[in-house]
Parts: C-alpha cells; sequence; structure tokens
C-alpha cells in the first residue's frame, strides 16, 4: 500500500523564483558544463578558479543547492534534424543507420540521458530582508488551525515576486562567472516535479501542465518509504525503485579526487544533490570555536595517553594537526564551506539499486 507523505512545503513559483510556506524565496539557475579532457589537468585547475571565485561571491547569501540530474534525452528529434540535411542519393541508407542506432542507444543505455546542472540559492542575505507578513497573508484562526495539526491552505499575494526582482538580478549578475541563466517558467515547475518522476516514464508537457493547474500536484504520485533510504515510486505507466546514498567518509586527503567526474562515467545514470552552507565565522559554533573545542578534548587524550604509558590512535595525532591548521587557516580569514553530496540512483527492482 502507497503511503502519502508532504515532503515539500512550496506554495508558488513564477518563472525561476519558488516561494516556501515559511515566507523564503528561492532562486533555480540553470549552469551549463564545462567542456574539459579528462586528461587536461590544467583546465581542470582553471575551472576549479572560476569556480571558487564564483562561490566567494555566494558568501553573503549562506547556503545553497547544487543539482546534477540525468534527464531523459530527445534522441529521436535531434535526428530529425539531422535528416533535414541528408543528401537524396543518400537519404535511405542515412535513415536506416540512424534507426539502427537508436535501437542500439535503447539496448546498450535504456533511455538515452544527458547530464544537467542546476544551482538553487535562498534570495537573502545581510542587508536585505523581506517582510513576511507582507509575502505570507496569516491570521490567528490560520496559526491556531496549524498549531491543531489541520491542513490548511496558505494565502499570499499575487505579486509577491515583485519584492524579489531586485535580489533576484542581483544573483543572476553574480552568477555571470559561471554562465548560469535563470531558468524559465516551465524549467523551474518541471525540475521540482522530476524528483517525484525518478526512473519512470513521463510525458514533460503533461507533467508542466499539471503543475500549471496547481501546485498541490508536485507530489502527485504514488509513494512508499522504507527505513534504509529506499522508496518505491508509482505512476499510471508503472513503478521504480529509488536509493539515497548520502556520502558520509571521505579520504583524508581528497586533492584531485574528483568524486563527481567520476560518478559520471559509470554505465548508469546517478543524479548528485550536494547541500551547502558557508561556516560561520564568529560565535560559538563558528569553525574556529568548534576547532579549539575538539583540539582541546584530542590534546587531552593524548596526556592521558602519555601519563599511561599506553600507544595512542595514529588517527588522533593526525586529528590535531589538521584542527590546528584549521585554527591557523581561519586566522588568516579563509572561507570554509561545509556540505553533504548524496547520490541517487533508480531502478526497476529493490535489489537493482
Amino acid at each position: 500500500m502507497f503511503k502519502n507523505r508532504k515532503y515539500n512545503d512550496i506554495i508558488a513559483f513564477h518563472k525561476n523564483l519558488m516561494l516556501k510556506e515559511n515566507g523564503q524565496v528561492y532562486a533555480m539557475f540553470e549552469v551549463p558544463a564545462m567542456n574539459l579532457s579528462r586528461t587536461d589537468e590544467q583546465a581542470k585547475e582553471t575551472a576549479k578558479a572560476i569556480q571558487h571565485s564564483a562561490f566567494l561571491e555566494l558568501i553573503p547569501y549562506h547556503n545553497g543547492e547544487i543539482l546534477t540530474l540525468p534527464m531523459n534525452l530527445d534522441v529521436f528529434s535531434r535526428y530529425q534534424v539531422l535528416s533535414d540535411d541528408l543528401a537524396d542519393d543518400t537519404r535511405e541508407l542515412a535513415e536506416y543507420m540512424f534507426d539502427g542506432t537508436l535501437d542500439l542507444f535503447a539496448e546498450e543505455m535504456g533511455t538515452p540521458y544527458e547530464y544537467r546542472y542546476f544551482m538553487v540559492v535562498p534570495l537573502k542575505n545581510n542587508f536585505i530582508s523581506t517582510n513576511l507578513i507582507k509575502t505570507i497573508k496569516t491570521t490567528f484562526e490560520q496559526f491556531k488551525t496549524q498549531a491543531m495539526g489541520y491542513l490548511k491552505e496558505k494565502q499570499f499575494y499575487d505579486n509577491w515576486y515583485e519584492e524579489y526582482e531586485g535580489l533576484n538580478d542581483t544573483l543572476s549578475s553574480t552568477l555571470s562567472t559561471l554562465d548560469a541563466k535563470p531558468t524559465n517558467g516551465e524549467q523551474t515547475l518541471f525540475i521540482n516535479r522530476y524528483q517525484y518522476l525518478r526512473g519512470l516514464y513521463y510525458n514533460r508537457d503533461h507533467e508542466v501542465h499539471l503543475m500549471e493547474n496547481s501546485v498541490t500536484n508536485l507530489e502527485e504520485v504514488r509513494k512508499k518509504y522504507f527505513v534504509d533510504g529506499t522508496s518505491r515510486l508509482g505512476n499510471d505507466y508503472g513503478e521504480s525503485v529509488v536509493k539515497v546514498l548520502p556520502v558520509a567518509y571521505l579520504p583524508n586527503n581528497v586533492s584531485y579526487f574528483h568524486l563527481a567526474e567520476y560518478i559520471q562515467t559509470m554505465p548508469f545514470p546517478v543524479e548528485i544533490n550536494t547541500k551547502y552552507y558557508f561556516n560561520k565565522r564568529k560565535g560559538w559554533n563558528s569553525v574556529k570555536k568548534k576547532a579549539e573545542r575538539a583540539l582541546g578534548r584530542l590534546k587531552q587524550t593524548q596526556i592521558e595517553a602519555y601519563e599511561k604509558d599506553s600507544i595512542q590512535n595514529d588517527n588522533i595525532g593526525a586529528s590535531v594537526e589538521v584542527l590546528g591548521d584549521v585554527i591557523q587557516r581561519d586566522n588568516a580569514n579563509e572561507v570554509f564551506l561545509s556540505y553533504l553530496m548524496t547520490l541517487i540512483i533508480t531502478g526497476e527492482s529493490v535489489e537493482e539499486v
């Protein structure tokens, strides 16, 4: 039996903007892929420098999300474009080869796909704060209903997005280093809808039309959740199994460890969702304070091991060195970014994923 659980709190869309129940507005941008040779290390370093510069400009926005999505590729329409340029005397042979290639695609890869990249950034900073009351019209009765656990329908001003257009333009300029472009209305709707269509057959135009009719159709799919990060999705065309795998452990040395690049060499599509935030520079929860507290605990462990004349774990010594380096880098005003990368794979059965 499929269960209904609501995970999405988006209540309105406008072009590349998304309004959530709490009044926060997010902006979505598509970032074109950089065509780099896997063996050109210098080009990779140049690309890293460009991305590093762009992320420094995003510090005032505090956090964000990067989506790497394996989108279905409409190969047939591309072949149709090519066929327009075929010579009459070779058309029959060329179309025969096209058909064979399409069959080979289906046999070897299943549904053809291409990776596309998107960024989602909250439109907020240290200098501008929006008026939540102006964005969302709530009443005492609505709050009381919410406290009692009943479902309610949020009401908002039709022109809620106007207050954010200036911030959106500023963010567009900031991301121009990456050649990022704001998604159009249909793209924004479909990318949000896509997370409920993983591994399923769908008609894109139909899905966009559903979203245009009502934002409540965002989660219009049969869902069943399991405790191990696995879920089952279903629609009128069939079912799929989705597995979510957080990247919890990384090697001590991640230099030149291009995980996303390696993942995209796999013979099946892997979605990557990366949530990030810039660590605070001041306060109890700043990087420096956390490192100092951890360093104090580890040094005490070292002292106790020395007094007992016991052999300490090598990892403790390495951790002390790393924490000391973090403190030095923070003193040098370097920026620290924390992130969680999640891999999402789909299949037809639990055994397959």
